[in-house]
């Protein structure tokens, strides 16, 4: 329920962002945005901060289907 209702949140707010999520148990991991650039990861990170109050910028691989196009 709680992940569903930051999910909504995220969407709603951010809407042309990429938004994953990962299952690793107990845990489920919720990824916003895939970027080239570290700079565009905190640019992101500064915006979502006043509504997600636990951030942060980390190095992540993701499948092919889910990288943007540059």
């Amino acid at each position: 329920e709680k992940i569903r209702n930051m999910r909504k949140l995220f969407v709603e707010n951010f809407p042309s962002e990429f938004l994953y999520d990962e299952y690793t148990a107990p845990n489920i991991f919720l990824y916003g945005g895939v970027f080239y650039s570290r700079n565009d990861a905190i640019s992101l990170k500064k915006k979502l901060e006043p509504i997600f109050y636990n951030t942060m910028v980390i190095t992540k691989d993701f499948p092919l289907e889910f990288k943007k196009e540059k």
